[in-house]
């Protein structure tokens, strides 16, 4: 499987292209535009498992940084400063690696996505799991508009 069998070429292209220049990577802005965001939870989590290059069930830091040549070969690398930022933003554990084990947070990218995939279905499994959390940060996400409830 790739990532175009699940993500349309142009959109990775036209997201990849956005963040071209050094520090200009922002992984809400990356998602969004690649299409990420109108994809259901298991298409999420194949992308993941695409994204984890030595397939230990994790993205670590150094596969991080070669995050966009995943999507695009030939693209940049990220600098240390946007590894770091993904990383900070999907690692509560500080493990230096991001994966489905260890402390989920509500920031975490895959999370960010599924909390958008259970208000947009309804979906009881995930909205508990959720709403342990900070509830707060619901209200971030939402103020962020990475999240349109219909209710």
């Amino acid at each position: 499987m790739s990532l175009t069998d699940i993500l349309s070429a142009e959109a990775i292209e036209n997201a990849v292209k956005d963040c071209q220049a050094p520090d200009s990577f922002s992984y809400k802005k990356f998602f969004q535009l690649c299409g990420l965001t109108q994809k259901t939870p298991q298409e999420v989590k194949d992308v993941f498992r695409i994204l984890d290059d030595d397939n230990s069930g994790f993205i670590e830091e150094s596969e991080l940084k070669f995050f966009l040549q995943r999507f695009v070969p030939g693209a940049r690398t990220l600098t240390e400063k946007e590894t770091k930022s993904l990383i900070s933003a999907a690692d509560d554990d500080s493990d230096g690696r991001i994966g489905v084990e260890g402390k989920i947070s509500l920031t975490s990218p895959i999370i960010i996505f599924l909390l958008f995939f259970a208000l947009k279905t309804h979906d009881c499994f995930l909205v508990p799991l959720i709403l342990c959390k900070q509830l707060s940060s619901i209200s971030l996400l939402l103020e962020e508009n990475l999240v349109s409830p219909k209710w």
